[in-house]
C-alpha cells in the first residue's frame, strides 16, 4: 500500500508519478521513528499490536510524534514490526477506509482485491513492475483497514498467497 505519510495530501491518495508502492524510506520503515521493544510500543499506543503465530520479532519501531510538532497522541502513533521471515508489519491510524478500487486502478492493476479474515483490502506479489515506462521493484503487500487502523504486511520475497496466510494469523 502506498505510504500516505510521505507523498499524499489525503490518506491513500497518490500525488506523485511513481508506482503506488515505493520502497521504504531509509533504514526505518516509519518517518520520525525510534527503535523500541514490543512492550514499550504497546504502552505508547492506544491500540493492540497484533502478532502473527510462530514468527520471531527482529525489531520494533514507533513514531516519535503524531504529526510534526504536535503533542504525542497514543491513538495516532504508527508502529512497525520487522519479523525474521522478511515480513514487515506497519500499522497506521487512518480515520476512513481507503478506496481499494481506486487504488487498484491507480496501480494499473498491480494490486488485487484480497480478504483478510473476511475484511476487504488489497495485495500484490513482490516483483518488478513498469510504471510510466520505467521499471520499479515493488514489495509484496497485503493491506486492510479495521476500526480506524490500516494494517499492512510488506516483503521483498514472500508471495501474496503466503502473506495472506500470515495476515490471517495476526492476533
Amino acid at each position: 500500500m502506498y505510504d500516505s505519510q510521505t507523498a499524499a495530501s489525503q490518506p491513500g491518495e497518490v500525488t506523485r508519478s511513481q508506482p503506488p508502492e515505493p520502497n521504504l524510506p531509509g533504514d526505518a520503515p516509519l518517518n520520525n521513528a525510534e527503535v523500541v521493544t514490543l512492550e514499550q510500543a504497546q504502552t505508547r499506543t492506544a491500540y493492540h499490536i497484533p502478532l502473527p503465530e510462530r514468527i520471531t520479532i527482529q525489531q520494533v519501531w514507533i513514531q516519535t510524534t503524531s504529526s510534526g510538532d504536535a503533542p504525542e497522541i497514543p491513538a495516532r502513533r504508527a508502529v512497525a514490526v520487522q519479523f525474521e521471515n522478511d515480513v514487515l508489519l506497519r500499522i497506521y491510524p487512518l480515520d476512513r477506509q481507503p478506496d481499494w478500487d481506486r487504488l487498484i486502478a491507480q496501480s494499473k492493476d498491480y494490486f488485487k482485491k484480497i480478504s483478510v479474515n473476511g475484511i476487504p483490502g488489497i495485495g500484490a506479489d513482490p516483483g518488478v513492475v513498469i510504471y510510466d515506462g520505467e521499471e520499479y521493484f515493488n514489495r509484496g503487500s497485503v493491506v486492510w483497514w479495521v476500526d480506524g487502523l490500516k494494517y499492512g504486511l510488506y516483503t521483498d520475497t514472500v508471495s501474496l498467497e503466503e502473506l495472506l496466510k500470515v495476515a490471517e494469523t495476526l492476533q
